[in-house]
């Protein structure tokens, strides 16, 4: 059984200075209780499209990083120079929020409006 510690240095060997690799312990930055299968099979995905984009980076003859995530049911990988359009940073969220247009919805179940009758949901 490998550890993330050996992984860790494995790929700062590896890389031979192209990349870092650092360690997270997932107890230290989960946040929301125990995660669900869909949250484990997501972080499998994740993982597997990084190890792919690395094993990329290493033939690469110009290596940069990139930002990789669940985009449109899909997932993607973007250049970091892209980060800065794709979030909200004051606010420390994205700039385009598919669940914003759910609110009207949001706050009827929330009792916070009466349901207005011209809303077409």
């Amino acid at each position: 059984m490998y550890t993330s510690d050996f992984l860790c240095r494995v790929f700062d060997q590896e890389s031979q200075g192209l990349f870092d690799a650092r360690e997270v312990v997932l107890g230290q930055t989960q946040q929301g209780g125990a995660p669900s299968p869909f949250d484990r099979i997501l972080g499998t995905r994740l993982a597997a499209h990084s190890i792919d984009w690395l094993s990329d980076q290493i033939d690469s003859a110009s290596p940069g990083g990139a930002v990789i995530g669940l985009s449109e049911g899909r997932v993607r990988v973007r250049p970091l120079r892209d980060a800065e359009e794709l979030a909200d940073w004051e606010h420390r969220r994205p700039r385009q929020q598919w669940w914003m247009q759910l609110r009207p919805m949001i706050d009827v179940l929330a009792n916070r409006l009466a349901l207005r009758s011209d809303w077409s949901g």
